[in-house]
């Protein structure tokens, strides 16, 4: 055999060999593994636990109620610097008024128009001069005193005399008469249409508590920085200046406290 060949039939049995080598295997057998350990056995059934009886929820309690529980507090962003009604045209002031003073006449503005106040009617006269008050009784100011006409005719003639404030709606007063108790008859110096509606901004104030706190003819304007003499439902009771005023209602309110209303106000 020469080389040539030789060589071919070397490399002819190396592929073969190598062909072989490749080709699929033969599968193995498997076997499942056996367990090791018993499968456990089933739990044994229990009884239900019993039944829990609910327990009565305590009784409910009212909770505390504060002091303030029937107080109205009022923030305001400007403070009164007195409680003297001459001066209820500021905006301030006139809040106060409201509270712990009355006019002669209010304003009722859902019928806009003008209704009884400390005077439970009024004529006018045909001339349009004269306006006759008769006023309710049993009126009390805080001060402990009866309203009366001359509390009235104080009111004005003292508004006349500081001349400040709301003076101007009773510069057209040239004359006033006390005609009894109960009556005061008021002579214009002409005839004035808004003179009636002007005097609910009126608040009529205690002539004897005025002149018990009068100092060096102050009219007591000093006394009133801090109190009020006036007959409204709610008396002054305590105030510190530029920061809180507190009012209670006044227990011989003229007009009663039946039905709903506030204790105080701050």
């Amino acid at each position: 055999m020469n080389r040539k060949s030789f060589a071919l039939a070397s490399l002819l049995i190396i592929i073969s060999l190598v062909l072989a080598a490749c080709g699929p295997t033969a599968p193995t057998e498997t076997t499942a593994p056996e367990p090791t350990t018993a499968p456990p056995e089933p739990a044994e059934a229990t009884e239900p636990a019993e039944a829990i009886e609910p327990t009565e929820a305590p009784a409910a309690t009212e909770p505390a109620k504060s002091e303030l529980a029937n107080t109205l507090v009022a923030a305001h962003s400007e403070y009164a610097f007195t409680f003297d009604p001459t001066f209820c045209s500021w905006g301030d002031v006139c809040r106060i008024c409201l509270v712990a003073y009355e006019p002669l006449v209010k304003y009722d503005p859902a019928t806009k128009e003008i209704i009884p106040g400390l005077a439970k009617e009024w004529e006018i006269s045909s001339d349009g001069l004269t306006y006759t008050f008769i006023l309710n009784e049993g009126v009390k100011f805080h001060d402990g005193t009866d309203l009366t006409a001359s509390d009235v005719k104080f009111t004005v003639e003292r508004l006349l005399g500081i001349d400040d404030g709301c003076a101007r709606y009773v510069y057209p007063v040239e004359s006033m008469e006390v005609v009894d108790d109960y009556t005061i008859a008021m002579t214009l110096d002409a005839p004035n249409a808004a003179f009636l509606q002007s005097m609910v901004v009126i608040f009529i104030i205690s002539e004897d508590g005025v002149k018990a706190n009068e100092v060096d003819g102050d009219w007591a304007q000093a006394y009133l920085m801090e109190n009020d003499l006036g007959s409204g439902p709610y008396m002054l009771t305590s105030s510190i200046p530029e920061q809180q005023a507190v009012f209670e209602k006044f227990e011989d309110y003229w007009k009663g406290w039946d039905g709903n209303h506030l204790d105080g106000i701050i």
